[in-house]
Formats: C-alpha cells, sequence, structure tokens
C-alpha cells in the first residue's frame, strides 16, 4: 500500500506521482530539504519518469555512462496543475520510458514530501 506523507487527494488536489533516480549526493541534498535544486554546470531543471522501474532503468544508464550510483529512488506527489506546465514530455526518453522535464523555476521554493513505497 502506498501512503503519502501529505496526502494531497485528501484535499481535492489532482496529483501525478513522478520519480526521480538520484546518486547519494542528491540524495542527501534532498533529505535535507526536499526541495529539488540544481548543481553548478547542470541543467536548469529535473528529468523525472513516470513509472518507477523506468527511473531504476534511468539510474543503470546513468551508472554505466558515469561510474556515478543512480540508485536512490526519489518518489513525489505533484499537483496535476504544475505538471501540466512542465515539458518537454517524452513517451520513450533515452529508449526507456515516458518521462517529463521540470525546469527549476516552476519548482524553486517548494517542499516536496516523499511518497511512502
Amino acid at each position: 500500500m502506498t501512503v503519502d506523507r501529505l496526502d494531497l487527494t485528501a484535499m481535492g488536489i489532482r496529483t501525478v506521482r513522478l520519480f526521480r533516480s538520484v546518486c547519494d549526493a542528491e540524495h542527501a541534498q534532498w533529505e535535507a530539504t526536499h526541495i529539488f535544486a540544481t548543481a553548478p554546470n547542470s541543467l536548469d531543471g529535473k528529468w523525472f519518469a513516470l513509472r518507477r522501474e523506468d527511473a531504476v532503468e534511468w539510474g543503470r544508464w546513468f551508472f554505466s555512462k558515469s561510474g556515478v550510483r543512480h540508485d536512490r529512488i526519489i518518489a513525489v506527489s505533484v499537483p496535476e496543475n504544475l505538471y501540466d506546465r512542465f515539458g518537454p514530455n517524452y513517451q520513450k526518453l533515452d529508449g526507456i520510458g515516458p518521462a517529463c522535464f521540470a525546469p527549476i523555476q516552476l519548482l524553486e521554493g517548494i517542499v516536496f514530501e516523499e511518497v511512502m513505497e
């Protein structure tokens, strides 16, 4: 059973569950803040998978390319009206699965609760 710490659906807010594969450093930053942030010399946003198994596969793909483990998965529920502003969206990003790009300016200042799975 999946339980959200902050149940937005109970407040009548429709949500979309997203998954992000991260390295230990990004996971530590997430644990401390529950805010998605960018690092210097990185993209100005975050890619999210729409399925957990795809996030796991991207983690394996990142490891094969960089040698850095990306085996931590952060799952969040995003209000649907925020998700609708994300883009681009791909049905098969990197040949793996559906994904969306969230520009960092849409994520700034939003504290997300991790979805417990």
